[in-house]
Protein backbone atom coordinates (compact mmCIF):
# COMPACT_ATOMS: atom_id res chain seq x y z
CA UNK A 1 0.00 0.00 0.00
CA UNK A 2 1.44 3.58 -0.80
CA UNK A 3 2.06 5.49 1.93
CA UNK A 4 0.80 9.25 2.07
CA UNK A 5 -2.52 10.64 1.12
CA UNK A 6 -4.39 9.06 -1.76
CA UNK A 7 -6.74 11.28 -4.35
CA UNK A 8 -9.82 10.41 -5.72
CA UNK A 9 -9.04 8.37 -8.75
CA UNK A 10 -6.89 5.77 -6.36
CA UNK A 11 -9.04 5.61 -4.05
CA UNK A 12 -12.05 4.79 -7.05
CA UNK A 13 -9.62 2.18 -8.55
CA UNK A 14 -8.91 0.86 -4.89
CA UNK A 15 -12.81 0.78 -4.37
CA UNK A 16 -13.73 -0.04 -8.39
CA UNK A 17 -15.86 2.39 -8.18
CA UNK A 18 -16.42 5.83 -10.43
CA UNK A 19 -14.10 8.61 -8.82
CA UNK A 20 -17.68 10.78 -8.74
CA UNK A 21 -19.00 7.92 -6.07
CA UNK A 22 -15.80 8.45 -4.11
CA UNK A 23 -16.78 12.76 -3.72
CA UNK A 24 -20.16 11.91 -2.74
CA UNK A 25 -18.91 9.33 -0.18
CA UNK A 26 -16.61 12.25 0.94
CA UNK A 27 -19.75 14.79 0.73
CA UNK A 28 -22.34 12.82 2.50
CA UNK A 29 -19.28 12.37 5.59
CA UNK A 30 -19.34 8.05 5.10
CA UNK A 31 -15.49 8.21 3.53
CA UNK A 32 -13.31 10.47 5.48
CA UNK A 33 -12.00 12.74 3.70
CA UNK A 34 -9.50 15.82 3.44
CA UNK A 35 -10.62 18.83 1.21
CA UNK A 36 -7.45 20.70 -0.53
CA UNK A 37 -8.42 23.88 -1.80
CA UNK A 38 -11.07 26.21 -2.53
CA UNK A 39 -14.10 26.67 -4.72
CA UNK A 40 -14.47 24.55 -8.05
CA UNK A 41 -10.74 23.63 -8.00
CA UNK A 42 -11.04 22.29 -4.59
CA UNK A 43 -10.13 18.25 -4.12
CA UNK A 44 -10.27 15.74 -1.84
CA UNK A 45 -7.47 13.53 -0.22
CA UNK A 46 -8.53 10.32 1.66
CA UNK A 47 -5.45 7.97 4.07
CA UNK A 48 -5.01 4.67 3.46
CA UNK A 49 -6.96 4.11 6.98
CA UNK A 50 -10.13 6.39 6.46
CA UNK A 51 -10.13 4.24 3.06
CA UNK A 52 -10.01 1.03 5.28
CA UNK A 53 -12.16 1.56 7.68
CA UNK A 54 -15.08 2.38 5.12
CA UNK A 55 -14.29 -0.85 3.47
CA UNK A 56 -14.18 -3.11 6.79
CA UNK A 57 -10.55 -4.22 6.44
CA UNK A 58 -6.95 -4.01 7.52
CA UNK A 59 -4.67 -1.28 6.00
CA UNK A 60 -2.86 -3.98 5.17
CA UNK A 61 -5.02 -5.84 3.60
CA UNK A 62 -5.55 -3.24 0.85
CA UNK A 63 -4.43 -3.80 -2.66
CA UNK A 64 -0.91 -2.06 -3.35
CA UNK A 65 -1.46 1.01 -5.17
Amino acid sequence: MKRGLLNVHEVAELMRVHPETVRVLARRKDLEAVKVGRGPRAAYRFTPRAVANYLGVRVEDLPAA
